[in-house]
């Protein structure tokens, strides 16, 4: 396999090894997860393979399966973007060990060094709060609640509340200052458009879409510094990284390029922006004004 080569659904193993054919799987009405097509894509950048896969998996693919060992077994340090205890969402959802779950039993197992990219990031308030984002404390948080109730429904719509009150309890929140926000989440989900046009400038699903895939641009950034920073302490060390498929294209750009700085969508951090004011103006009570 050349250096600085990418393997993905339409390309070969090599001349006499191809891909199996893939079920093509509509991923638009779930786009905020990761859905199973049990066919992870590669990536070879130097001595570094990169290996982008969906974090919930249903089969199993003798070919894939094959490839991707082969390649972890020779690794000198194993990558990966989450353990799966951090993050049980996707395991739940899964009838398969991930890909990264086996890379990080496989370090486990064999005492290879194990470097997880989440345990060196800041966590997501910190995140928006900086950089392109720049949100205010008070607004970050009301983010982070809606995407972990985001999750925490498609887990198990019966238990929402149940969700809800133990994510302020996680996040160390006033449940008197925040519980307006499940309110304000269960009444978006009702409809697709506020009850006058002017009301909202993007839809629930659009502003889940678009903090996703801001959140994912900011994660890029911080998992191609670490990258960098792994292949500058030893060049010569093979390091094998599981991430998930849309982290794959820009860590492999960054790891080519030293100047290239993963792009993050300006309209998509305004337009979420604009969507939280709506949200505080339609649902968050007003303080009382006491008469004197």
């Amino acid at each position: 396999m050349p250096p600085n080569s990418t393997i993905n659904n339409s390309s070969t193993l090599n001349e006499t090894q191809h891909f199996e054919t893939v079920p093509q799987i509509d991923t638009e009405a779930l786009e905020t997860f990761a859905v199973d097509t049990s066919t992870p894509e590669f990536s070879f950048v130097d001595r570094t393979t990169i290996v982008g896969e969906t974090h919930i998996r249903l089969q199993s693919s003798d070919l894939y399966d094959g490839f991707f060992k082969v390649y972890l077994k020779r690794a000198d340090l194993v990558v990966i973007e989450f353990s799966n205890e951090q993050n049980p969402y996707y395991k739940n959802l899964s009838t398969l060990p991930s890909f990264m779950d086996l890379a990080e039993l496989h370090a486990l197992k064999e005492n290879t060094p194990l470097h997880i990219l989440d345990n060196r990031i800041p966590n997501r308030a910190d995140m928006y709060r900086s950089g392109d984002m720049n949100m205010s404390p008070k607004d970050t948080k009301i983010v982070n609640l809606f995407t972990t109730l985001d999750k925490a429904l498609f887990v198990d719509q019966d238990k929402l509340h149940e969700n809800f009150l133990f994510i302020i309890k996680n996040l160390q929140l006033n449940l008197g200052e925040y519980k307006w926000v499940y309110h304000a989440y269960t009444s978006e989900l009702c409809f697709l458009k506020g009850t006058e046009p002017e009301d909202q400038n993007i839809t629930l699903q659009e502003f889940k879409l678009k903090i996703y895939h801001v959140d994912t641009q900011l994660r890029d950034r911080l998992y191609v510094n670490q990258l960098r920073e792994l292949q500058k302490q030893d060049p010569n060390r093979r390091v094998f990284c599981v991430v998930g498929k849309k982290h794959r294209i820009p860590i492999e750009k960054g790891l080519k390029d030293p100047r290239f700085v993963p792009e993050v969508n300006q309209q998509d951090v305004e337009d979420i922006k604009k969507y939280i004011e709506y949200i505080k103006n339609k649902y968050k009570p007003k303080p009382v004004e006491i008469e004197r």
